[in-house]
């Protein structure tokens, strides 16, 4: 492999700090393992030289379990150079629903899920409702500090919307958002009737004055299904209705986004 260099050798001390959690000029901790060097090609070759860098990548893999990325212009990826998303939440139906389709149309995919909040009511109404919950999710995320602001992700928000006169259906919204390649992309599960008495009762659980009425409503079909039926849950009630649940309908509507993102991203890094 060749003498290591001292550029090589500051290079390993940077990444032993960074492993350490540990700040470092011009390295972000992207996942548990990678390192992300923001800056181009020619900046790092400056620092720790050119020459050295398919030594140091390989090393990293091998002994650290670890993968670098030269420039902004690469995929987030774990250490076996599978594609990194973070769900915005921690619930599994959600979370094991995105693993699913993500790992079947990439083949290898690291799926991971952080407990994103939103500031709109729990229960949105209206398309615009959805998508701006589903990237507040997103936003929130980055804000905090929990992902970093380059890290892909994906966010789920269901919402319900009256698609036809008197006619309310539940819908998901599923969005992927990458900054690093610009990539922002929408798709909405097939929409799932609910009866409008069960609308009413929500409607009506809501105070006129609810500051986030403008997002929607306090209360959410699911909890107001959960009192009115019996064994029927919150979560479980897309089954009751339909014999298809809501992780079948979030699996379905991620596959389709994941095979428009694949298309998207660039060759060389699929």
């Amino acid at each position: 492999m060749g003498t290591v260099s001292q550029e090589s050798r500051q290079f390993f001390r940077t990444l032993q700090l960074m492993k350490g959690q540990a700040s470092s000029p011009n390295w972000i901790q992207g996942s548990s393992d990678l390192l992300f060097f923001a800056g181009s090609e020619e900046s790092f070759s400056k620092s720790y030289g050119r020459a050295d860098f398919t030594m140091l990548s390989s090393k990293c893999r091998k002994e650290y379990k670890t993968n670098i990325c030269l420039s902004a212009s690469c995929l987030f990826l774990g250490s076996g150079g599978e594609l990194d998303i973070v769900v915005t939440s921690n619930k599994e139906v959600k979370v094991s629903a995105v693993r699913d389709a993500f790992q079947e149309v990439f083949g290898m995919a690291l799926i991971t899920g952080e407990d994103g909040q939103s500031n709109i009511a729990p229960q949105p109404v209206g398309y615009a409702a959805g998508l701006k919950g589903a990237q507040e999710r997103i936003g929130g995320l980055r804000r905090s500090g929990v992902m970093h602001e380059k890290q892909p992700a994906v966010s789920v928000e269901n919402f319900i919307a009256e698609l036809l006169p008197d006619k309310w259906f539940d819908i998901g919204c599923v969005i992927v958002d990458d900054p690093v390649h610009g990539i922002r992309l929408e798709a909405f599960t097939q929409a799932t009737p609910v009866p409008m008495e069960y609308i009413q009762q929500a409607q009506n659980l809501t105070p006129q004055d609810y500051n986030l009425r403008w997002s929607g409503l306090s209360v959410t079909v699911g909890e107001v299904l959960e009192r009115s039926l019996p064994h029927v849950t919150r979560t479980g009630w897309h089954v009751a209705f339909t014999g298809m649940s809501c992780r079948q309908m979030i699996y379905g509507a991620a596959k389709a986004l994941a095979g428009m993102y694949k298309q998207r991203l660039p060759p060389r890094i699929l």
